[in-house]
């Protein structure tokens, strides 16, 4: 029962060869993450491999939307405070269009992704509770164009669900700019 199995498994891996072209891409940017107590910006760089390529078209990846920034609040009543924000999903994305490749000539792209993923922010609650991070489920999905002056632009939005049930998760908003896209 189990070499049937594994033979149709690599019998599929070596059929979508044909459509296999790895390819790196990547992008640098800003971010914004937020839960219900507290939130913070970050730099953001997003590499990712392409695995799979279906005609410049679209590809399946592999990558990350890295942040490191900074968050802090600050009060006159109860004092200042700050800490490093860290944001590391690990990620695969279905991305469509432009900037699926840096061969894409759309003006016009998408990306719908999930993955895991892990956020540092640390906060303190109404109860005086100190959270310091969040790991889970992630979802994430942009949209990619060059409608500024021939840039590629990368608007992104995620989701990352605490697995602990501890907090309602963390909501990350991006902008980035995308590397060697061919002007076209």
């Amino acid at each position: 029962m189990k070499k049937p199995i594994l033979l149709s498994f690599f019998l599929i891996i070596f059929s979508l060869n044909s459509f296999r072209q790895i390819s790196f891409s990547h992008s640098l940017g800003l971010g914004l993450y937020v839960n219900t107590s507290t939130g913070g910006f970050a730099a953001v760089y997003s590499p990712r491999l392409n695995l799979l390529n279906f005609n410049d078209n679209a590809t399946i990846s592999i990558g990350t939307h890295l942040g490191v920034g900074f968050s802090g609040t600050v009060s006159s009543q109860t004092g200042s405070s700050g800490s490093l924000v860290l944001d590391a999903p690990l990620v695969i994305e279905l991305n469509v269009g432009h900037a699926c490749t840096t061969e894409s000539s759309h003006a016009f792209g998408f990306y719908l992704g999930f993955g895991l993923g892990y956020n540092s922010m640390s906060y303190v609650d109404d109860e005086g509770n100190v959270g310091t991070s969040t790991a889970g489920l992630m979802l994430d999905g942009g949209i990619r164009t060059n409608i500024i002056k021939d840039k590629s632009l990368d608007l992104r939005v995620s989701y990352l669900v605490d697995a602990s049930g501890l907090t309602s998760g963390v909501f990350g908003f991006g902008l980035a700019y995308t590397f060697g896209m061919e002007t076209y």
